[in-house]
């Protein structure tokens, strides 16, 4: 009775300890941030966890992350293919006042919030809209070594307030500001390497210390770093200075037929292309580093619908991603958003094994319908033959009693004949 006693008491002690761990906590389907279902970690993220976003989750409530341990990179990655987006007036806070850590962020989706603010992230720097998108509805703001390194598209619909401790903005990305840039906190312009657009400046900040627009700046153009940068008189028109302006980026999964083998379909038009040479197709498999995987010259112009395909056939079983590197005849690039597709195993003719020893069984998978099966010599005399009830995607079980050699399989299939080569060892 009493070692029970005494391990309920050290346990009521120590269970706040044990449960304030850091986690990963990685999001195993749609829901609402505050559900602890929602989450690996059988809880509610807590500021010191490490949080990847792999569904669409809502941001229903103010949340802090402030991870520093060095063993990871980011306190928060939303996927490619995922979402996190704010449904109030919520803050999304990343980092803390004092101290160093890996507080940065890691888009490749989507991150749409209300108010979003960054800092002290030393190593590594703070990774906004990395060949994803980020939207801030109210105010973004960066301080106190908030670096950011924008690749994709950084949408702030408010006010963008850069504070103190030389924070650096570059990126091959684009950042559209529709409301005030304001360096009142000690921010400096020149740290601004990224290409950005402000529309209309100075006039009535649209969040941002009560709409105060104190410190805004009203002209970025042609002041040190901030060369890369211009204003519009509207949203449209800085959108415009883009190098390119997709109306669209998809891909899809086209299955094996009888003389190919599962393939992805990626497809993009584009309604505005300026300075811009040639597209790179890049391709990350199983979220790997990207690779580059073929150049498509570019044809469009300003103002001018085009379109563009590429047919990747070099794709097995798992999730790719893809995205576009848009390169000068300078050579500068910049990169679209990433598009995400998953290549399931029904969709591939597969025999296996192969090589196969005598004995043994062949197993065949094919995605549509076979009518017949034979096996011949490389001489063409046939061995074996087996007609189909037509059945689709079904396995096929073959005994093989064959002596050592190489044999040729031919399927009759409603796409026609197709052929596979069978080694028996």
């Amino acid at each position: 009775m009493k070692t029970t006693y005494l391990y309920s008491l050290l346990l009521f002690f120590f269970l706040p300890f044990f449960s304030a761990q850091a986690l990963v906590c990685t999001s195993t389907k749609n829901g609402n941030w505050s559900d602890a279902t929602v989450w690996s970690c059988g809880r509610v993220p807590l500021a010191g966890d490490q949080v990847v976003v792999a569904h669409d989750v809502i941001l229903n409530t103010n949340v802090a992350l402030n991870y520093s341990t060095g063993s990871v990179g980011y306190s928060l990655v939303v996927n490619a293919g995922a979402s996190l987006i704010d449904n109030g007036t919520h803050t999304l806070q990343i980092g803390q006042n004092s101290g160093t850590g890996y507080n940065g962020i890691n888009i490749l989706g989507l991150l749409d919030v209300y108010i979003l603010t960054l800092e002290k992230a030393d190593d590594p720097v703070s990774v906004i809209g990395s060949t994803g998108e980020v939207i801030v509805r109210c105010y973004f703001e960066n301080t106190n070594r908030g670096d950011i390194d924008v690749n994709g598209f950084l949408n702030i619909k408010g006010d963008w307030h850069i504070g103190n401790g030389n924070t650096d903005t570059d990126g091959g990305g684009f950042v559209l500001v529709a409301g005030c840039l304001n360096t009142s906190g000690g921010g400096n312009l020149g740290n601004i390497t990224v290409d950005f657009c402000v529309v209309q400046p100075a006039v009535d900040c649209l969040c941002f210390n009560g709409g105060s627009n104190s410190g805004a700046v009203t002209n970025p153009n042609g002041t040190g770093g901030g060369s890369q940068g211009t204003t519009g008189s509207s949203e449209a028109e800085c959108l415009a200075i883009l190098p390119v302006t997709y109306l669209s980026f998809t891909g899809r999964i086209e299955k094996s037929t009888a003389i190919s083998n599962a393939k992805s379909i990626i497809e993009w038009t584009t309604v505005s292309e300026i300075n811009n040479d040639r597209f790179v197709v890049e391709r990350s498999h199983e979220g790997k580093l990207f690779k580059e995987i073929a150049t498509v010259k570019s044809k469009g112009g300003k103002n001018t619908l085009t379109s563009y395909s590429f047919v990747d056939e070099n794709v097995e079983e798992g999730v790719y991603y893809y995205r576009l590197k848009e390169v000068s005849p300078s050579n500068e690039i910049a990169y679209s958003p990433v598009i995400t597709l998953t290549v399931n195993v029904d969709l591939f003719f597969k025999v296996f094994p192969n090589p196969i020893s005598k004995g043994q069984k062949l197993y065949i998978y094919y995605p549509s319908k076979i009518e017949s099966i034979q096996i011949k010599t490389t001489q063409g005399r046939v061995v074996f033959e087996q007609l189909q009830e037509g059945e689709y995607n079904s396995d096929i079980e073959i005994p093989i009693n064959l002596p050592k050699g190489l044999y040729m399989i031919e399927f009759s299939t409603e796409e026609g004949i197709a052929y596979r080569r069978l080694i028996v060892e």
